[in-house]
């Protein structure tokens, strides 16, 4: 309105307008401006007043903005998983529109109804990113949660998440720590974690922080030692309180290997209640799905832990439910053009269009490539298929939660949904077994040799027969056990010691004994404490069930499970390493890669092959002479062949074993060091395959046949290889009659066992017939190099200990004697001391920890006195291992 006025005022020539008329026009301009001022004002005023009632929804949208704004990186990490503006536009709306119930807060007052309207948000956008990505993503999703409910709050500085992922060693603008005079670096903590305690000494909350680590070094190791981690008070090395996130950063960099508890106990102080809690596989987001917006079902690979349920199965029931009970779904499988041509293929697709039916592609990895036939009917439907598959799609990562209570839950669920609906009491063990032994299988080769391939489908078939067998036999319970042994979940172990675990798993479930019930840290006590009362109603008693599944701490304890606390211990240190590298991989900051490349390879290999092929020179040297002497001092007696003295014709067939394979690695060793210095590469496969595995840092395949124990450092394994020499060297040169052995020492290492039995049996003065001696299975031996202690004279057991790192042994004498023929001594086997005696195995251990539990691997078998029951250690998996050579 003012240009208006302007514009009348320099555009007027007084000949062509009256002065009075152009005043009355000046004036009526001035009141519409007046009443347009007045106007504006009193909008101005309503907007004032809308920002005064929105103010307080403000922190609503800044939580909610944080939260989405963290969950971003996410794109970066997983690449079919996109988070764009409308999606979470639509996800916003749609958690504001379940909560329109709560928008008159009648009774309460306004922060009340803020704090709950900002924690629904937050946990409606959490919990939709947990359905999409799966339950295996919880962990991360959580503390990304967490970390930006800090930020919304200001407690969580910018350098302090740095500290906490990747890390400060990761910026190169922090200078490398100094050196404390006077403070030396405790011998419980590693040098790399020393190393980054002086880093955080740079932030003002962790200034003095080696000092009191070095001063106070017990009141911290307890302070670690706690299972509360991250919550409660902290040591701190300043008069001011740890802030939440700054014990995290020092759990982290002082227990790495407890992240994963560490990161759920801070997870749980910021958001409340698990994300999964409610989180099911008929809840996934396939109800979110739209006519023109396909599912892209990302599936595990084959063989996978959390392949159990296969997701056709849950879009059968979505579709009958949809569809009024009518199970209109058409399934295609692609890829496989011999089976389904092209033109049947697309015959099909088309009558499921027409029709309106679901529709299910199958296999679209295994497409080479989409004939265009294919392509015009789903080009009509989607806008495009390839675009839509890819870039328009919903992804859906399908990985099934292997967490005990989820596996009890869904398998309860599972039960009562089928047509053979039995009472809790009845299916509760089936569903125990079932749930235990697909949560072994998370521990993957720590617990078993080969993992087994159970689903959903097995659960159904075994309630399906254990219905029948209670209706047609008189004995129901011995036969569900003997077929739930050998059949439904046996038949897929191959493993003898597998079998056996299983055997007693299936044993401890389905026929539990009444004052077995009573014993605490075993299933049986997890089964009756999940057992509902008799008293109760069906309804009741599935409610108590569930109640009771849900209260399972997570992870549940290794001993109701069947487990020891060092696998426990093992799975906790690689989740926390797994989510440790998921949460840098999924950072935003930019860290700078290592400088070096293949010339700072080559640099490390050079006097890496150097240093061995030295030491293969020292060791060719010593076995040479060795074996010189032997054979000057064997006469016409074969080498290697010694009849009357088989121990020492092993040991000389093991010198000359290793002779052969120390000629055989100089021989690669050379090669590869004639190419570093310039030469042409090797045409031979086996160079080209050693240097390859030499570049990589990975033991080569052609010696990995001379790596008894497993795959291993190649470096390390060299060193092994002298160490092993010297001591080939010393008990051939040995003349007392009583040597101690190494297990790690020999390529052969149960060949050392018959040696021993077979030169006792040429022995004139303690000949015994070969009937009557017993086996290497009933021999007592260990190897283990610790403190030196007889069985015999001081009489030892074993027993449950909570602590995960295993316990040494000391070492036992190996004899072969005559078995008694007297009546009042006992079998080998035979309890003793009123204790049990359990045939434990005996393996070689890998350099890294590493125990391959296959039963072809098994040395010998230990009797050993214990005061847990026989079936208990086989659950467990209870072994001695011979450890590497030091």
């Amino acid at each position: 309105m003012q240009e208006r006025l302007l514009t009348m005022l320099l555009v007027q020539k007084p000949h062509h307008k009256k002065p009075a008329k152009f005043l009355r026009d000046i004036v009526r301009t001035q009141a519409e401006l007046c009443q347009l001022r007045a106007h504006c004002e009193e909008l101005e005023d309503l907007r004032l007043q809308e920002v005064l009632l929105w103010a307080p929804y403000r922190r609503v949208v800044w939580h909610g903005m944080a939260i989405i704004k963290a969950l971003s990186p996410l794109q970066n990490l997983l690449l079919p998983f996109r988070l764009s503006s409308e999606g979470w536009l639509a996800a916003t709306k749609q958690a504001l529109n379940s909560m329109k119930q709560c928008e008159n807060h009648q009774g309460k007052d306004l922060p009340s109804h803020l704090l709950q309207l900002r924690k629904q948000l937050i946990r409606h956008l959490l919990g939709n990113t947990v359905a999409a990505l799966g339950p295996t993503y919880v962990p991360l999703v959580g503390a990304l949660g967490a970390l930006a409910l800090l930020r919304v709050a200001r407690k969580a500085p910018d350098l302090e998440r740095l500290a906490l992922c990747p890390g400060l060693a990761a910026s190169p603008s922090i200078a490398c720590s100094k050196s404390v005079r006077g403070v030396a670096r405790p011998a419980w903590l590693g040098l790399r974690a020393w190393h980054e305690c002086g880093m955080l000494e740079s932030l003002p909350p962790f200034a003095g922080l080696r000092a009191s680590l070095a001063g106070h070094s017990s009141v911290w190791q307890a302070y670690l030692s706690l299972s509360s981690t991250v919550l409660g008070p902290a040591p701190g090395p300043g008069p001011d309180p740890l802030s939440l996130l700054q014990k995290l950063i020092l759990w982290r960099v002082l227990r790495p290997e407890c992240l994963a508890s560490a990161l759920a106990d801070f997870t749980t102080s910021l958001l409340g209640r698990p994300l999964d809690e409610n989180l099911s596989t008929s809840t996934i987001p396939f109800e979110c799905s739209q006519a023109t917006q396909p599912l892209l079902i990302l599936l595990p690979p084959p063989g996978h832990p959390t392949a159990i349920l296969h997701p056709l199965t849950v879009i059968q029931k979505l579709a009958a439910k949809h569809e009024q009970g009518q199970k209109h779904l058409e399934v295609i499988a692609l890829g496989s053009e011999a089976w389904d041509p092209v033109p049947v293929v697309v015959s099909t697709l088309c009558q499921a269009m027409h029709k309106g039916h679901w529709l299910v592609l199958e296999n679209c990895h295994l497409m080479p490539h989409w004939p265009k036939e294919l392509l015009r009917p789903l080009l009509g439907l989607l806008e495009g298929a390839m675009a839509v598959l890819t870039h328009h799609s919903m992804p859906v990562f399908w990985e099934q939660s292997l967490d005990l209570s989820h596996v009890l839950i869904d398998s309860m669920e599972l039960a009562q949904q089928g047509l053979y609906k039995q009472p809790p009491t009845r299916v509760l063990p089936l569903l125990l077994l079932h749930g235990l032994l697909l949560y072994r299988q998370i521990y993957g080769m720590k617990l078993q040799a080969h993992r087994g391939h159970w689903s959903q489908v097995t659960l159904t078939q075994v309630l399906q027969i254990q219905d029948q067998l209670w209706a047609s036999l008189s004995n129901p319970s011995a036969a569900m056990q003997e077929l739930a042994a050998s059949v439904f979940y046996g038949g897929a172990v191959g493993d003898d010691k597998d079998r056996e675990a299983l055997i007693s798993l299936t044993q401890a479930c389905l026929s539990p004994g009444k004052e077995s019930w009573g014993q605490p840290h075993t299933p049986q006590y997890l089964l009756a404490t999940l057992m509902p009362s008799p008293e109760l109603e069906e309804l009741d008693a599935i409610a108590e069930c569930k109640a009771q599944m849900h209260l399972l701490p997570t992870p549940p304890e290794p001993q109701v499970c069947g487990l020891s606390a060092g696998p426990q211990a093992w799975l906790l240190q690689r989740q926390s390493r797994a989510l440790l590298s998921i949460l840098q991989r999924s950072s935003p900051t930019w860290v700078p890669a290592p400088r070096g490349g293949s010339w700072r390879t080559e640099r490390q290999l050079r006097p890496r092959l150097v240093l061995a092929k030295r030491r293969l020179e020292s060791l060719q040297a010593l076995l040479t002479e060795t074996i010189r002497q032997d054979e000057s001092g064997a006469g016409s007696v074969v080498l290697g062949l010694n009849v009357c003295r088989p121990l020492e014709g092993f040991l000389q067939m093991e010198v000359l074993e290793l002779r052969h394979l120390v000629s055989m690695l100089q021989g690669d060793l050379h090669c590869l060091l004639q190419q570093l210095k310039g030469a042409p590469s090797c045409a031979s496969q086996r160079c080209a395959a050693v240097a390859h595995a030499l570049w990589t840092g990975r033991l080569p395949k052609p010696w990995r046949p001379h790596a008894p124990a497993g795959p291993q450092p190649p470096w390390y394994w060299l060193r092994q290889l002298s160490r092993r020499g010297q001591l080939l060297v010393r008990y051939l040169g040995a003349e007392v009659p009583k040597r101690i052995f190494h297990l790690s020492a020999f390529r052969h290492p149960r060949r050392l066992l018959l040696s021993l039995r077979w030169e006792a049996a040429f022995a004139i003065d303690q000949y015994v017939p070969s009937s009557n001696l017993p086996g290497c299975q009933g021999s007592s031996s260990n190897w283990l190099p610790h403190k030196r202690q007889e069985l015999n004279s001081n009489p030892l057991h074993f027993q449950d200990s909570p602590a995960s790192q295993p316990s040494p042994l000391p070492p036992v004498s190996v004899s072969t004697r005559a078995q008694a023929q007297s009546t009042n001594d006992l079998p080998p086997h035979a309890p003793r001391d009123g204790l049990a005696i359990y045939s434990c195995p005996v393996y070689m251990e890998g350099p890294l920890g590493t125990t391959k539990l296959h039963s072809r691997n098994i040395l010998m078998h230990l009797p050993l006195p214990t005061k847990l029951s026989p079936a208990i250690c086989v659950q467990r998996r209870v072994h001695v291992c011979s450890p590497p050579l030091s």
